[in-house]
């Protein structure tokens, strides 16, 4: 082993050496003289050379020891090198969970954990962040016995590839942070594909929608190539697309349009709810709401329709339900043979709307109390002050009868005053119409506004029934197509002669 230092003194000689790589240096003494070898003595030459945090004084003091029994000792062990600290390699961590076969289940209060809502990927909005990038360390330098500096091995450089047009690199400098950042620059949902990360703006689903993915809420689109089951729910921002049937779930759209290439069950609690259109095969016993047009292929049967547009059935049959439309419905056949009792509202926006129609219903039952109250009440209702005449416990029983009634009354005001403001903001055509294509049977009732066309017998289509609101009555007519005329627009000019139904015919015809 190559030799270090070597010092000769009046009473031992001293030496060292190291091993080839310098991650160990040994020390030989050996004694000259009777004299003992002082332990300082030894020390002191040792660190004029060696830096002190290396050198094992333990060692030096039993070398030291030693040689009062013997006169030499060879190949102590006194110093080792300080092993480098390589560099923690860098890290990816995301921020968002991707789209994953892992489902997050949560327990409800009680303890209960719905195997619908799985979670298996968060939402993404423009702006957010997905991933943090964070840089390697350079670690932490040694040295060797010599004291001479060795070079730490630096952490992997982590990467991640990601998708361009969906995502977007934010490095550290420029955000000012310790880690660069992954942003999305869409609204979706982050999957990986092979290594490669993605911003997904639609979700597409290649079975259908039960346990084995739970309920979907997705602030893009959605495409489920299959049927969606009892109980579940598919909310979506942008559109959704269901190619298979629907019964007995939820569909609920925001913004886009709703498409269901099958049939839609409604059964006891299925919706479909949408702030574009909604087009499907057909309809039975469910609810369907929509700020566009409703489009039915063949036929809706028991449902209630709400449609801030138009209502059309076009080569499909309506039979029974409800339902409520802006501009007009359309329909091959309105009602059955044998009479099935059909209901069409004619009206404004606001009132095609559930939360119109629970305030309306709320004023109904509220004036119901009302009579209700005035009936218990008799005289003492429009002369309260004579019920302080009145003795125990009848008075006491009209007391409470009052406060009741005034109670109703302030909730009824209320009420009304929900009513007008959601009137203020509403859409009414002047121009509304229901078109038959074949035959309008018994049994169906057209509304519009006070005024009521209510069929006895059946009428052979095609033919028009508009309703004129400025004159408040229906007109029968040949057969033009639906339209919108707002406040503020003109009306296309028709040709078709026009008939207006007097009372008689409107009931009786």
């Amino acid at each position: 082993m190559p030799e270090h230092v070597s010092y000769t003194t009046d009473t031992f000689v001293l030496r060292t050496h190291f091993t080839d790589d310098k991650q160990k240096l040994f020390l030989d003494l050996e004694k000259t003289t009777e004299e003992p070898v002082g332990y300082n003595d030894v020390l002191e030459l040792l660190q004029r050379h060696l830096p002190a945090d290396l050198l094992d004084k333990g060692v030096v003091k039993s070398a030291v020891a030693a040689l009062e029994s013997e006169t030499k000792v060879e190949s102590r062990r006194i110093a080792k090198a300080l092993t480098p600290q390589a560099g923690r390699p860098g890290r990816v961590v995301f921020m968002v969970k991707k789209l994953s076969d892992t489902p997050d289940l949560d327990a409800d209060e009680h303890g209960v954990v719905s195997h619908s809502d799985m979670h298996l990927f968060d939402n993404i909005e423009v702006g957010q962040p997905l991933v943090r990038i964070y840089p390697p360390t350079d670690g932490k330098p040694g040295k060797d016995v010599l004291g001479e500096p060795i070079d730490p091995e630096g952490g992997l450089a982590a990467s991640a590839d990601f998708d361009q047009e969906s995502i977007e690199l934010q490095e550290a400098e420029k955000i000012g942070k310790p880690y660069a950042l992954l942003v999305s620059k869409l609204e979706g949902y982050l999957v990986q594909e092979g290594s490669r990360l993605v911003v997904r703006e639609e979700l597409v689903i290649h079975g259908g929608v039960d346990y084995s993915f739970g309920n979907i809420d997705f602030i893009g689109s959605v495409r489920v190539m299959g049927d969606v089951r009892p109980g579940f729910r598919v909310k979506a921002k942008k559109g959704i697309e269901i190619q298979g049937e629907v019964e007995e779930a939820d569909l609920l759209c925001e913004e886009g349009d709703i498409q269901v290439d099958g049939f839609f069950l409604g059964g006891e609690g299925g919706r479909i709810i949408s702030g574009g259109e909604v087009k499907l095969s057909g309809v039975n016993q469910g609810y369907i709401e929509a700020a566009g047009a409703i489009r039915i292929e063949t036929e809706a049967l028991h449902s209630r329709l709400r449609s801030e547009a138009i209502i059309s059935l076009s080569n499909g049959r309506l039979i029974g339900g409800t339902s409520y439309a802006v501009c007009g419905l359309e329909a091959r056949e309105i009602g059955a043979e044998g009479g099935v009792p059909t209901e069409i509202f004619l009206c404004s926006s606001v009132e095609t709307s559930a939360a119109y129609m629970k305030v309306l219903m709320s004023i109904k039952e509220h004036e119901q109390v009302i009579q209700l109250l005035l009936s218990h009440l008799g005289p003492y209702a429009t002369n309260p002050k004579r019920v302080v005449v009145l003795k125990e416990p009848f008075r006491g029983k009209m007391e409470k009868l009052l406060k009741k009634k005034e109670q109703v009354t302030k909730s009824l005001e209320r009420l009304h005053t929900q009513q007008e403001a959601l009137l203020e903001n509403t859409q009414i055509s002047e121009l509304a119409r229901v078109n038959i294509g074949e035959a309008l049977h018994e049994q169906v009732v057209v509304r519009a506004g006070e005024a009521t066309y209510e069929t006895k017998v059946m009428l052979q289509g095609p033919f028009t029934l508009e309703f004129r609101r400025e004159k408040g009555e229906f007109v029968q007519k040949e057969l033009v197509a639906l339209e919108c005329e707002f406040e503020g627009e003109s009306a296309s000019e028709q040709t078709s002669q026009e008939t207006p139904l007097s009372q008689e015919e409107k009931t009786d015809e």
